[in-house]
């Protein structure tokens, strides 16, 4: 059964079936398109005309699009090499941007993708041919701003994520995707004092879940931040600054802040971390995660030797957080006003197949903290080598260093 709603206008549609003596109802609401004041062009969701081809051919300089409002709704297919230049788009409930493969989708100097009313769903590419160019704009009320699949290509440069309830996702690539996430601003609030705090439905007084997301194979790499004035990024007040999942990751100068809300539990177990409830379910700037059956190592480095490397986090529920089968490198980072600074639970060896098993390293060093909760945490610690050396802890609230069940 295919429904076509054509007038533009919410409604609800019921329909019912009936499979013999069972009969099924489905209520699906029409959300109100997205139509913008003083627009340029919308996209009306029509399948046959809802791509970039034909929106070029209307206001388009080539491949380029200047200085427009312009109104998006449904599926709209990036089909030929399209840029936003200066351009204000808004976006109607669950539209999408979807890439095909072999082509690049660029959004430019002072651009504003946006909701009309309740969330678009986001931009998404799934092949390594095709590529998302996102600098110097903003991208807001997303369910997922930015889903790169498969090895797609991506680069997010100079620009501020807001109250999207995923900020950009990287999953399922292998291999090195280079240093493609600098000088950025991952947020949940308002800008210029305009507007809610929180997001829009189908979340609304929620905050942010995370601005990076990374859930990959263990041969994938990424690089977030870099050395420079302009090159580090900013999270500020969401669940997660940076959530991974099997990637090897390093973060450089990147500062944090306003993870913690007391309002919201820290662990899935509750308020206190135990061998059981080890997850943090939020308040987390970065939580790493590497515990698969049969996982190979992943690397991890926050911070480093190196002038410019470091991290600053501040307000922190948790500044790091590492579980699992990771080589871990924490040097030279600035903790403050914070619950927990630094955890690291439940490391085995890298390869227990040996004998001897052949440990994991932990290395926990030259990291300042200063009126926190809970210093460094290690428990459960199963097969690695830790070296806690030459930090400085001070304001203590309860505890400096605490390892246990380590060997």
């Amino acid at each position: 059964m295919h429904i076509q709603w054509e007038n533009g206008m919410p409604g609800v549609i019921t329909v019912m079936a009936t499979f013999g003596n069972c009969k099924l109802k489905v209520v699906k609401r029409v959300k109100p398109c997205c139509v913008p004041e003083n627009y340029d062009y919308i996209a009306n969701g029509n399948i046959q005309t809802n791509n970039a081809s034909t929106m070029l051919a209307q206001i388009g300089n080539g491949s380029i699009i200047s200085n427009k409002i312009i109104g998006i709704n449904g599926n709209f297919i990036i089909d030929q090499f399209l840029s936003f230049d200066n351009c204000n788009i808004a976006l109607g409930p669950d539209a999408q941007i979807i890439v095909n493969p072999g082509v690049t989708f660029a959004v430019t100097n002072n651009s504003h993708l946006y909701a009309c009313d309740d969330m678009w769903m986001g931009i998404f590419e799934n092949d390594a041919t095709s590529q998302v160019i996102i600098d110097n704009s903003i991208i807001e009320d997303a369910q997922y701003a930015l889903i790169s699949l498969l090895n797609s290509k991506f680069s997010v440069t100079n620009s501020t994520f807001n109250k999207n309830y995923f900020g950009v996702c990287a999953v399922f690539h292998n291999g090195n995707m280079g240093n493609p996430i600098t000088g950025n601003k991952f947020m949940c609030g308002s800008l210029g004092n305009l507007g809610s705090i929180y997001l829009k439905p189908p979340h609304q007084n929620e905050r942010s879940q995370m601005g990076v997301f990374l859930w990959n194979a263990q041969t994938a790499s990424i690089k977030i931040g870099n050395v420079g004035a302009n090159n580090g990024n900013k999270f500020e007040n969401q669940n997660f600054g940076i959530n991974n999942v099997n990637t090897n990751l390093i973060v450089e100068n990147c500062s944090f802040s306003n993870s913690y809300d007391s309002n919201n539990p820290m662990f899935s177990g509750g308020a206190n971390p135990s061998p059981g409830n080890q997850f943090p379910v939020g308040n987390t700037d970065i939580f790493v995660r590497n515990s698969a059956p049969n996982a190979s190592s992943i690397n991890l480095r926050v911070g480093g030797h190196n002038a410019g490397e470091q991290c600053t986090f501040e307000e922190s529920g948790i500044g790091v957080f590492v579980y699992g089968k990771v080589r871990t490198d924490i040097v030279n980072n600035t903790i403050e006003n914070s619950e927990f600074g630094i955890m690291v639970n439940k490391v085995p060896p890298q390869s227990a197949n040996s004998f001897p098993p052949q440990l994991t390293p932990v290395n926990i060093l030259k990291n300042k903290m200063n009126s926190i909760q809970f210093g460094i945490w290690c428990v459960e610690h199963l097969g690695s080598t830790i070296l806690i050396d030459g930090n400085i802890i001070k304001k203590i609230k309860r505890v400096g260093i605490y390892c246990a069940n380590t060997t």
